[in-house]
C-alpha cells in the first residue's frame, strides 16, 4: 500500500479539510498496520477508519467520553428520554460523574455506581462494564480492573477491529452490515442509526483514499507474525536433533554440560 497516496487523497476532503492533524496520522498508521496483519477488506477498513474519525474527532486520538455539559438544554438534547425538563437536567450541569451514573448505571452490564467508571473510552468509545468485560476476556486484558487501558493505542485498535468484526457492541458485525449496499446501515454495528449519514460520508472518503493507495478490495494477504527468536532457536534445535545421524546424540551427551 502507498501510504503517501492515502494521506494525499485525504487532504482537502471531507475527513480532515486542508491539513491532517499529526495525531490522526499516528492513529491512521496504527489502524492500517492492524488491517495489514488481519488482511481486512477495503470496505470494512473504510468504515473502521470512519468510525474512529467520528467517535474521536479530527485528531483521531483515543479519548475518554466528555460528559461535562454547561447547560441543561444540551443535556436534554443528548438524552431526551432521560430528562423531560430543564429542572430534571440542571443537577447534572458541570457534573460529569453524576451524569454518567444517571445515564449509564443499571444498563450495559453496569451496577448502580458503574456509569462513570465505565464511560466511553478509546477509538470506538467502549461503554459499560459488560462491554469492558467482554473486550478484556477476548483480548486477555484487565479492562474491568483498569478501564484506562482502552485509551492506549494498542488496546484501542484491537477493540476497534475485533469489536466491529465480531459484533461485540450491538450484535451486528461488519460482515452483517455488508449485506446491505452502502455505508449508512453499517452504523448499526456501533449504536443503531445515530448520525449514520455523516459517518457514511466519511467512510466513502476513506474508501476513495484506500483505492488511491492501492488497497485490494478483498484485503491484502494477512501478514505472518515473525516467530520469536527463542522459538526459532528451539525449532532449529529440534529439527537438528530429529535429523541427527546415529551416535550424534550419544556424542552430545558426553560433552560436559551437554544434554541428550
Amino acid at each position: 500500500m502507498n501510504r503517501k497516496a492515502f494521506f494525499d487523497a485525504l487532504r482537502g476532503g471531507p475527513v480532515f479539510g486542508r491539513a491532517i492533524p499529526a495525531p490522526a496520522v499516528v492513529t491512521c498508521d496504527a489502524i492500517l498496520d492492524e488491517a495489514e496483519k488481519r488482511g481486512t477488506k477495503l470496505r470494512h477498513l473504510a468504515y473502521i477508519l470512519a468510525t474512529a474519525r467520528w467517535e474521536c474527532g479530527a485528531d483521531m486520538k483515543p479519548k475518554r467520553e466528555n460528559l461535562y455539559y454547561t447547560s441543561a438544554e444540551r443535556i436534554r438534547a443528548v438524552w431526551p428520554a432521560r430528562f423531560k425538563s430543564d429542572r430534571d437536567a440542571t443537577p447534572f450541569v458541570r457534573n460529569p460523574r453524576a451524569l454518567a451514573n444517571r445515564v449509564y448505571s443499571g444498563r450495559l452490564g453496569n451496577g448502580p455506581a458503574d456509569g462513570y467508571t465505565f464511560l466511553g473510552r478509546g477509538l470506538v468509545q467502549l461503554t459499560g462494564r459488560g462491554n469492558y468485560a467482554r473486550a478484556g476476556r477476548e483480548l486477555g486484558l484487565p479492562l474491568v480492573q483498569t478501564p484506562d487501558l482502552a485509551l492506549q493505542m494498542g488496546p484501542a485498535v484491537a477493540i476497534l477491529f475485533s469489536g466491529m468484526e465480531e459484533g461485540w457492541f450491538t450484535g451486528i458485525s461488519l460482515e452483517d452490515a455488508e449485506r446491505i449496499p452502502g455505508y449508512e446501515d453499517d452504523r448499526r454495528i456501533i449504536n443503531g442509526t445515530d448520525r449514520a449519514a455523516e459517518v457514511a460520508r466519511l467512510a466513502e472518503a476513506f474508501e476513495g483514499a484506500l483505492e488511491a493507495a492501492g488497497w485490494p478490495e478483498d484485503g491484502p494477504e494477512p501478514a505472518q507474525a515473525p516467530e520469536p527468536a527463542g522459538d526459532a532457536q528451539a525449532s532449529a534445535w529440534a529439527a537438528w536433533i530429529n535429523s541427527a545421524p546415529p551416535g550424534a546424540l550419544a556424542w552430545l551427551g558426553a560433552i560436559p554440560g551437554g544434554q541428550a
